[in-house]
């Protein structure tokens, strides 16, 4: 991507469109045609454009939008954005924060902290293991799903024991 002027995605359908991301991180503008992920995150023309359909020529003239626009494009600030939205400890808070929700507890943030701290000195997932913890008491059964019965064995074996024995866990057969 380094060597790259354009990314250029022009792919039907995204649930996400994580090589977007990557690509402004990159520094470089996306052109792309709509494809139910890619719209959300070239939300501004500051960014690249989208093209109007998923003809060849309306992604042709986004592209051509791009090019003319190239110099406009300001690399620090895309990297910038893309790491303030998507990078991996803001997802992260994002999750914990909606999980939170879902059972009862209020979301924590930075500016919560009466000591000023970020989180009282705690990490994120310290804050999910409290919120798990304290929330519990929300649902009568919490359920968790896993796909491999291993995986998910071994992720909730650090729980604390009154929790874990009170989780429904749904998996695969056998």
């Amino acid at each position: 991507m380094r060597r790259a002027a354009i990314f250029v995605h022009p792919s039907p359908l995204e649930t996400f469109g994580v090589v977007a991301v990557e690509a402004l991180a990159s520094g470089l503008p996306v052109a792309a045609t709509p494809s139910g992920g890619v719209e959300a995150i070239v939300a501004d023309r500051s960014l690249g454009e989208i093209a109007t359909g998923h003809e060849p020529a309306a992604l042709a003239a986004a592209i051509v939008a791009v090019a003319g626009r190239r110099a406009e494009f300001d690399a620090p600030s895309m990297h910038a954005r893309m790491a303030a939205t998507y990078a991996a400890p803001v997802v992260a808070g994002r999750t914990v924060d909606a999980y939170r929700a879902l059972i009862g507890v209020r979301p924590r943030h930075a500016a919560d902290d009466s000591t000023g701290g970020p989180a009282g000195g705690r990490t994120r997932g310290a804050e999910a293991g409290a919120g798990a913890e304290a929330g519990a008491g929300a649902f009568e059964a919490p359920l968790v799903v896993g796909l491999s019965r291993e995986l998910i064995a071994d992720r909730l074996a650090p729980l604390p024991a009154p929790l874990r024995e009170r989780l429904t866990v749904a998996t695969q057969p056998g």
